[in-house]
């Protein structure tokens, strides 16, 4: 917690309200132990993602209002 009121996992001075830092394409995951949903986000050499670590459909909302939605479907 720096004296801006930001805070920093794997870092001492963060530059956003909450900040992760790590080496080796960290993610940052949200869970739901009831359900057993899993939301990630993950930081990499190559790309970015913003994903779902469980059989959960993804959806994209803004103003509460579902905008797009992915569903797993098997191969």
């Amino acid at each position: 917690l720096n004296g801006a009121g930001n805070v920093g996992i794997g870092t001492a001075s963060p530059d956003y309200k909450l900040e992760v830092e790590g080496s080796s394409s960290p993610i940052i995951a949200v869970k739901d132990t009831t359900n057993g949903a899993i939301a990630y986000m993950q930081a990499g050499d190559t790309s970015t993602v913003i994903g779902s670590l469980s059989n959960h459909e993804l959806q994209i909302r803004t103003n509460d209002t579902e905008r797009a939605k992915f569903i797993m479907v098997a191969k």
